[in-house]
Order: structure tokens, then sequence, then C-alpha cells
């Protein structure tokens, strides 16, 4: 199950990643806070990415922020366009012998019209 889904906006493509934590922001890492942390995410192909300017916003009157300010490599090596979603969660690595959680990332493309 996802902790955070985010279809993608202009800023998202262009910019930074800005996922909204809503009731969620208890499963993130506890070092996450307003100073930049590194977070690293597998995607579905197994590929680790490392996010390393990941803050928490927190300000009056709006729902607190996950930013995730290095992002653009990642959105633009799985060309992810506007209007595509991206889906973090936490799941057990078992192939460790452990039952470590790390973060993982899923990306669902929008139906593309092809014009052939």
């Amino acid at each position: 199950m996802a902790i955070f889904s985010k279809v993608l906006s202009k800023i998202d493509v262009e910019g930074r990643l800005s996922l909204t934590l809503d009731d969620n922001e208890a499963a993130l890492p506890p070092s996450l806070g307003e100073q930049p942390v590194l977070l690293q995410v597998k995607d579905e192909d197994g590929g680790l990415w490392s996010f390393r300017r990941c803050t928490i916003l927190k300000r009056s009157g709006i729902r607190p922020k996950l930013l995730i300010d290095d992002s653009r490599q990642f959105v633009r090596s799985r060309g992810l366009n506007i209007g595509d979603e991206i889906n973090l969660f936490w799941e057990d690595d078992r192939a460790s012998g452990r039952r470590d959680r790390q973060h993982k990332i899923e990306v669902i493309r929008k139906n593309r019209v092809s014009n052939h």
C-alpha cells in the first residue's frame, strides 16, 4: 500500500517533487525533518535512487509536504510527464535475511494515445 501517491504536475516534472504528507508523516524515516537529508528508494526495476535533498516543509495554514529537490534525474530517466503518477511506499527487504524496511517508488503512466 502506498504511503504517498502523487499525480505529477508541471512543477514536479520540471522542478522538484512535492508530496503532501496528510496523515502519513509517521511512515517516513525519523531522520527526515526541516534539514535536508538523504532518502534512498528502489524503483520497480531494482534500481537504487538517492535523493540527497529531502526535507519536510511545515508552514502554518498548509498541510506538511515532503520536498524532494533533486528528483529531476529520476523524472527524466523514467520519461515521466505531467499526469503520470508516482507511489512511494515501504517494503520489507527479505533478501537481506532480516526484516529491513526500505522505501520503494513505482511509476504509473497515464494512458497515452499514439498517433499511428
